[in-house]
């Protein structure tokens, strides 16, 4: 059976997230400034390369999706920036950004700012290094980590001095920040099941992005324009569904004997399954054993699938759910099928019974 399954087609993917994701709350948005201006200042790295909502010329355009947006953004980028705030686990779509980081795999660099302390994290951070905002050390620790995912080597001197005149501004900063109302416990439990959801989307995009990379590759290598064009049906959804529709009717069929399956088959072209001619006492002897079951019953010349068995009912539901999708079918994919199989895609086709169905 050579029904593909779907991974999306390569030529179709942007990759627009830029090299800095900074994770944070709106109101934390000084605090976002003074990191951007460190890693600008001391790393070299371009307000163009960092994504920052919250900032004029490194946020969403005017016009645009906030929510589409967000989520080109979250795609690839290099390194994200997890700024920990109270402020931050109080909302729910910086968690959405906290899980859709984790289930895609991303560079993290987890910053926690006073009074958020690191027993606050275990819930969401569990088994990741962070380090607090006011730590000398953890920015030293966090330097290479910068410079390996960003391409860029840092001058220890220039990145000493604006680190020192960033920590010298924090406490201020920090000491000016609105805080969070308190969380009651429903919207504590909405805020967590919002992360359970973004990490299991996010974790499906994950792994749909790894298949639009594998299929990339194999349209690179593929000789002509024949062997593109197959590659580009492999990743059809009508394939997909078509597939599952076929496999759920070749498992309620699976459970009956090969005289049964040709009766459902003499049902579907109009016609009935006839009584053998001559000695056939074999094919007599099944259809009689069919008969004493239930599965078929007399019909005006012959026998039928009867409509009073649940198994036979079941397997007239799965084919009629799959006989109902082919006309849905775009002209397309049913060309490619009948050039790939070289036959009609046609549910009364004895060639498509055989190949999916007995």
């Amino acid at each position: 059976m050579l029904i593909l399954r779907k991974i999306g087609f390569a030529a179709n993917v942007k990759h627009e997230s830029k090299l800095v994701f900074i994770s944070h709350a709106v109101v934390d948005s000084k605090i976002a400034q003074a990191i951007v201006d460190l890693l600008g200042l001391g790393l070299g790295i371009d307000s163009k390369d960092i994504f920052c909502s919250s900032l004029q010329g490194m946020g969403i355009p005017p016009g645009s999706n906030f929510i589409d947006f967000i989520k080109a953004q979250i795609q690839t980028p290099r390194i994200v920036v997890l700024l920990l705030s109270q402020n931050y686990l109080d909302r729910e779509f910086c968690l959405a950004e906290l899980g859709a980081s984790w289930a895609m795999s991303h560079q993290v660099v987890p910053i926690v700012v006073p009074p958020l302390d690191f027993s606050d994290l275990q819930s969401v951070l569990t088994g990741i290094q962070a380090f607090k905002i006011n730590s000398a050390d953890g920015w030293n620790d966090a330097c290479p980590v910068l410079e390996k995912q960003l391409d860029k080597k840092a001058n220890f001197a220039i990145w000493e001095r604006n680190r020192n005149k960033f920590l010298a501004i924090i406490p201020d900063l920090i000491a000016k920040q609105p805080k969070p109302t308190r969380v009651s416990a429903d919207k504590h439990e909405k805020a967590a099941q919002a992360y359970k959801d973004a990490a299991k989307v996010l974790s499906e995009l994950s792994d749909k992005h790894e298949e639009l990379l594998i299929q990339y590759e194999k349209v690179k290598a593929a000789k002509d324009s024949t062997e593109v064009r197959k590659i580009e049906m492999e990743s059809n959804e009508e394939d997909e569904r078509l597939q599952e529709l076929i496999d759920k009717a070749a498992d309620e069929l699976s459970f009956f004997p090969r005289t049964v399956k040709e009766a459902f088959y003499q049902r579907e072209i109009g016609k009935e399954l006839t009584w053998p001619d001559g000695f056939d006492n074999d094919g007599r002897d099944d259809m009689e054993n069919a008969q004493e079951r239930h599965w078929l019953s007399e019909g005006s010349y012959g026998l039928v699938p009867s409509n009073d068995h649940p198994r036979v009912l079941a397997a007239l539901g799965a084919l009629n759910e799959l006989v109902s999708f082919l006309p849905e079918l775009s002209e397309g994919f049913v060309k490619w099928y009948e050039d790939e199989h070289k036959e009609k895609l046609s549910f009364t086709s004895r060639e498509f019974w055989e190949r999916h169905l007995f």
